[in-house]
This record gives structure tokens, C-alpha cells and sequence, in this order.
């Protein structure tokens, strides 16, 4: 299955939010053709279990038949392979690599906040007065801000 796994802060947001956001997210009318696209939720204690159960059960049950979503208390999360990681940050190599200066370890870079910001704003997510907001905490070289603030600037 090809998974995303979601770090929140309870004090932020709600477990129960989270779900709700899924859910919201997901078309009710189709069911992924493939397993590896299935919709499926992992919690990871006793307490998130109970509330995704309930969750689904007022979409339908806890029946992935009826619900469309499986529930899979208890799974391992595993990272996918390094290629697969930060899709879009990874396609503009001067950013990339200068990074990978600041975070030798590659994991470290990826797992960064820098990182899932980069890769966001790269993807077209988020506008530019978020971008230039944060710019200068994003860690970056002046050549690799420009490179940057010209490509978002093109995608909003």
C-alpha cells in the first residue's frame, strides 16, 4: 500500500480532526481498482482506534466494502525508497543539492520541515506572500532563494 504517514501536535489539532480531514478528502463513490491505492487508516493507539471505528461507522461501517476505508490498527510504517522521496524538491537539483550540504545524512533532509516546505511550494502548493513570509528561514543560499522565489512565483 502506498502510505502517508501524518506527525501532528494533539494540542493543534485533534486526532479526530485528522479523520475528519480524510475522509473529507476521499470520493465515496469509487474504490481504488488497485491495493496498493487502497484507502485504509493506521492507528496507533487504542484511543485513535476507537475514534476512526467510529468515524467509519457513521460513513458506513468499519467494512472496507461498505465504507471504503480499511482500518489497520497496528501496521509498521515504512518509508518508501530515497527516489520516491520529496518528488518535487529532488527535481530542481541546485536547490537539492545544496541542501544536502546543510543535511549530509539523507534521511535527515527529507524527514526536515525545510524540506516538506521546499517540496510544497515547489509542487505549487501554498501562494507567494506564504512563501516570501518564510523564505528566510528556509535555510537557502541567495542563489538557491532566487531559484527559488522565481519558480514558485511562476506556479501561483
Amino acid at each position: 500500500m502506498e502510505t502517508l504517514e501524518v506527525g501532528y501536535d494533539p494540542d493543534i489539532i485533534a486526532y479526530e480532526d485528522l479523520i475528519d480531514l480524510f475522509l473529507a478528502s476521499i470520493s465515496s463513490g469509487s474504490i481504488p481498482h488497485k491495493r496498493q491505492y487502497a484507502r485504509a487508516i493506521f492507528p496507533t493507539t487504542e484511543a485513535q482506534e476507537l475514534v476512526a471505528r467510529r468515524k467509519l461507522e457513521g460513513i458506513g461501517g468499519t467494512d472496507a466494502s461498505a465504507s471504503g476505508v480499511e482500518l489497520i490498527p497496528g501496521a509498521k510504517f515504512h518509508s518508501a525508497e530515497m527516489y520516491h522521496q520529496k518528488f518535487y524538491l529532488q527535481g530542481v537539483q541546485a536547490i537539492f543539492t545544496e541542501l544536502r550540504r546543510t543535511f549530509p545524512d539523507p534521511w535527515a533532509l527529507i524527514d526536515s520541515h525545510v524540506a516538506a516546505r521546499l517540496n510544497g511550494y515547489l509542487g505549487g502548493f501554498g501562494d507567494i506572500e506564504e512563501f516570501e513570509a518564510e523564505v528566510d528561514d528556509l535555510v537557502l543560499t541567495p542563489k538557491a532563494k532566487n531559484t527559488l522565489q522565481r519558480i514558485v512565483r511562476s506556479r501561483t
